[in-house]
């Protein structure tokens, strides 16, 4: 039985705004940009490493090495991703964001692991035919590693949930994917470094819509000072 720990009030789930997702985003980002940095600059290593990592033929390096070098920087990319979102879950929350909490995600990339190989075959089959297949396949169970994160899902029931929390808003999360998907090509434009910034701009984003979507009210970081009391003096009369 797939356990369900998220509130019945979500059925009701708010929607949200595009324009408000990418303005929390950036005005996040902004505002956190030093205090993810290292992840950010961590996470692009990693992509770096995988890309590099690739087999080609032309290198005298067996084809096991190739393999081994391969995997062990995508698990990388895939343990910081993951505590990319941990730190993105605690500014939603209204927490500093902790490069401590960051990297104790370990025990979700085993979940996070089993997931993509599940749904390995049918994105390669979607992103084969005119790409749109493949990105909106990846719409649908893209609140996977956030439930993995926040609420401890396993493989199937992060799916499972990720496909009922996605349910009525795919169509707005299909463009905000491609504008990201725009953003973040943008960013690898800008000398490769840009991503460091839309990286967690989009990761940002998209928790945003993931709060919106769980019925979970999304706190300010930063929130404002409460008004003094203001003392009224007693009636002379």
């Amino acid at each position: 039985m797939i356990t369900r720990d998220i509130l019945e009030s979500s059925r009701t789930m708010s929607a949200f705004s595009i324009h408000e997702a990418l303005a929390f985003g950036l005005r996040e980002t902004k505002k956190y940009f030093f205090a993810l940095l290292p992840l950010s600059t961590l996470t692009l290593i990693s992509m770096l490493l995988v890309s590099v990592g690739r087999f080609d033929p032309l290198r005298p390096v067996s084809i096991g090495v190739v393999t081994l070098s391969f995997a062990a920087s995508f698990v990388l990319f895939l343990f910081l991703r993951l505590g990319m979102i941990r730190m993105v879950l605690d500014i939603l929350d209204g927490k500093n964001p902790s490069f401590r909490r960051a990297v104790a995600v370990y025990g979700a990339v085993l979940p996070m692991l089993g997931a993509l190989l599940l749904l390995l075959l049918p994105l390669g089959i979607g992103f084969f035919l005119f790409f749109i297949p493949g990105v909106f396949l990846w719409v649908i169970f893209s609140f996977s590693p956030f439930l993995i994160v926040d609420r401890g899902y396993g493989v199937l029931s992060s799916l499972a949930e990720s496909v009922r929390l996605s349910k009525d808003v795919r169509s707005k999360l299909l463009l905000l994917t491609l504008i990201l998907f725009a953003i973040n090509l943008a960013g690898l434009l800008v000398f490769v470094v840009g991503v460091l910034a839309t990286i967690p701009f989009s990761i940002l984003a998209y928790g945003y819509c993931y709060r919106k979507m769980t019925g979970m009210k999304i706190l300010q970081t930063n929130p404002a000072s409460p008004a003094l009391p203001v003392s009224v003096p007693p009636s002379t009369s």
